[in-house]
């Protein structure tokens, strides 16, 4: 995307200078609505304000517009999402708790965030991270990128996915010792009903979009197993009660079948990952109403670069 593209990007979302009263014309495009499987050829596009006015012939007059914008052939289409990105897990986990400072991590995240932006993601799902004040900054114009539903803190079990600690580390309860991810902000660690329901509280008071749990065993963390069940059914229908009273829900990381049927028995809505979901449960969840966001990616795809983050759209784990 050229600086053009980023202007109306802005526009659309609201955060330029361009009052609502303003036109644009985008003439010279291929557009896609989003829902054919067919290009709309031999149309211009009026922008009327922040939102798409009509669609006319092309090659019509272009007096009476406020700006005219010439696409040069290219393709105009809907801003994208992703549902499931982990802006502040910019560098591998071992990195961020050994090697690099808050403020490096929180420059790298803002230029992630532009990058976003650029691919044509105006919309994000940070589902799990310190990435509140970057929404902030973007959403009051002083950084650039897609607007961020954000998670904040992920909440998990002693011992569960969200726990990074080195395994050799001692117990915040018994020791004392802090941990540098949690005091940062990625995850903070609650056992039993009533620290579950505290942590819940404590996200929704940050102002997060949802609440994140971990419910099952990953891949970047060091001490739980793929294949385990974390959080018991109490535990769960807890931070589920406290999002729903709050007007919000749960989205739930958890590979397994298992602990898929634990969330999705408890009223979780999002399962992230899901990947050895099997086929009763899949109907289950439709029927329950609920969504997998399954990231088929991290079994199926290189790293598209030599300097590959977990907030790239290809690598988010």
């Amino acid at each position: 995307l050229n600086i053009k593209a980023l202007e109306i990007i802005l526009y659309l979302n609201g955060d330029s200078e361009m009052t609502n009263e303003n036109s644009i014309l985008i003439k010279n495009v291929n557009i896609f609505d989003g829902t054919s499987d067919n290009l709309i050829t031999g149309k211009d596009l009026v922008l009327s304000g922040n939102k798409i006015g009509e669609m006319i012939n092309e090659g019509g007059p272009e007096q009476g517009y406020d700006e005219v914008i010439d696409g040069g052939g290219g393709t105009l289409m809907p801003g994208l999402s992703d549902v499931h990105t982990h802006l502040a897990m910019c560098r591998p986990p071992p990195e961020l708790l050994n090697l690099h400072r808050w403020d490096y991590i929180g420059a790298v995240m803002t230029n992630e965030a532009e990058r976003y932006l650029m691919r044509g993601f105006t919309t994000v799902r940070d589902v799990g991270g310190p990435t509140l004040g970057l929404k902030l900054a973007i959403d009051q114009g002083l950084a650039t990128g897609p607007r961020i539903f954000s998670s904040g803190m992920g909440i998990a079990q002693t011992g569960g996915h969200g726990d990074m600690r080195n395994p050799n580390a001692q117990s915040q309860y018994f020791y004392g010792e802090h941990f540098r991810l949690t005091d940062l902000g990625y995850f903070v660690l609650a056992d039993g009903v009533p620290e579950v329901r505290k942590a819940c509280r404590e996200a929704l008071a940050s102002q997060v979009s949802q609440i994140k749990i971990c419910t099952g065993g990953g891949v970047t963390s060091l001490t739980d197993p793929l294949y385990s069940v974390q959080y018991t059914p109490e535990e769960v229908a807890a931070a589920v009660d406290e999002a729903t009273r709050y007007g919000t829900y749960v989205a739930a990381h958890v590979h397994t079948n298992e602990g898929i049927n634990v969330a999705l028995d408890n009223g979780v809505k999002t399962i992230e990952h899901g990947l050895l979901i099997e086929e009763d449960t899949l109907k289950k969840l439709v029927d329950k109403g609920a969504w997998i966001v399954p990231q088929s990616y991290i079994v199926s795809h290189e790293a598209n670069d030599g300097n590959p983050t977990f907030a790239d759209p290809i690598q988010s784990a």
